[in-house]
């Protein structure tokens, strides 16, 4: 893992502090739709945040296929788990991915995890492409969690202790649930 020089780091962990501060003092009824607009407009101003973060997992933006799918996935991150919600104050894993495929691909995914699976084509690890779900059944005989495929046997997803993070397929943890991967009908031309 390569390590990202200080300043980028720096400034990714500002903004990401920022932000969670914000969130951790909301109000319930509380519009933080602004504060979210103004931190995403620094981030959007300034890729190098977003660059030195993929970096950071061996992925080059330069050379993704599709950058929004990076993009989006850096804005919702850390953003903290909540099953069956949908918003910045919380997502669940199919949440998630149903939002990654409508911005970066204007699909729109429905249902759970579980849902989603058997509308899918069946690819091997070896096969898989940047925007492929990955399907886990964590302490179950179902599916029960999905992530989206970046690169480098990378994926982003839910987490329910971590919220919305990257992690590797060759991770202990995620090695024993992985259960398949599949791509939408739509990508898999």
């Amino acid at each position: 893992m390569l390590i990202l020089t200080f300043a980028p780091m720096l400034r990714i962990l500002t903004i990401i502090f920022l932000f969670s501060a914000s969130l951790a003092s909301a109000q319930p009824n509380a519009d933080y739709s602004s504060l979210y607009s103004q931190i995403n407009n620094i981030v959007e101003s300034d890729t190098s945040y977003i660059s030195s973060y993929y970096s950071s997992y061996g992925i080059e933006l330069d050379k993704v296929n599709n950058p929004e799918v990076y993009h989006e996935s850096f804005r919702w991150l850390t953003t903290p788990h909540k099953m069956g919600q949908s918003s910045k104050f919380g997502i669940d894993c199919s949440g998630f991915a149903k939002i990654i495929y409508e911005k970066a691909y204007n699909i729109k995914l429905l249902g759970g995890s579980r849902d989603i699976y058997p509308k899918t084509n069946r690819v091997t690890p070896s096969e898989l492409k940047e925007g492929d779900l990955v399907f886990f059944k964590v302490r179950s005989q179902n599916i029960t969690h999905v992530g989206v495929f970046l690169q480098k046997r990378m994926f982003v997803h839910t987490s329910s202790s971590s919220g919305v993070m990257v992690s590797s397929l060759d991770d202990s943890y995620w090695s024993k649930y992985f259960f398949a991967a599949g791509r939408w009908p739509d990508l898999d031309k």
